[in-house]
């Protein structure tokens, strides 16, 4: 289990700079997390674990795919609003826009 999952990169708010923008946990389910209404540039971002690169998810596919440690940048192809959802056993993720 992880203490935190967040998003970072050009299409987040911060860029690839500290800090991360924080996913929230689901309640019933420790591996699936959530933000709702994020605001998302055009660009690359990954899934991190714990503010940290040493696990980290990333994939060449937009909106779904499936996360491997050390991937490929998630290529954000439109700015906008978003529903983002991971997973930190499958890795695998939605961007889906509002």
């Amino acid at each position: 289990l992880y203490d935190s999952i967040a998003i970072i990169g050009l299409a987040t708010p911060n860029g690839w700079d500290d800090p991360d923008t924080d996913m929230i946990k689901y309640d019933a389910d420790p591996h699936q997390w959530y933000i709702d209404g994020q605001a998302l540039l055009a660009g690359p971002m990954k899934f991190r674990a714990d503010n940290a690169w040493t696990v980290n998810w990333g994939d060449d596919t937009f909106p779904y795919g499936i996360g491997v440690n050390s991937g490929d940048n998630i290529p954000v192809s439109e700015a906008g609003n978003y529903l983002v959802r991971f997973c930190d056993l499958t890795g695998q993720y939605a961007i889906i826009r509002k």
